[in-house]
């Protein structure tokens, strides 16, 4: 899931602010559509729900904008392999 490795990229490289070493956290909202999106807003507007369903869930994790259409649960496995390097 390329969401993920993206957060991942994040998550894991420290960055030095002022000589001081700081870790980042991304929440990542990935859009779930079918032909009816019309506009690039409206897109957007998918993006911006799965963003906020990945801040209530507790910030740092990529979630979709419905996770029953996504099938959120089939892909547990593929994010863990994906966190923790193992293949499938």
């Amino acid at each position: 899931l390329v969401a993920e490795r993206a957060r991942l990229a994040v998550t894991d490289a420290p960055v030095v602010v002022h000589g001081q070493e700081v870790t980042l956290t991304a929440s990542v909202g990935v859009a779930v559509v079918d032909g009816s999106i019309a506009s690039l807003e409206d897109l957007l507007a998918e993006t911006h729900v799965g963003l906020a369903r990945s801040k209530q869930a507790g910030k740092n994790r990529v979630t979709f904008s419905d996770p029953e259409e996504a099938g959120d649960a089939s892909l547990d496995p593929i994010v863990d392999c994906i966190r923790t390097g193992r293949s499938l």
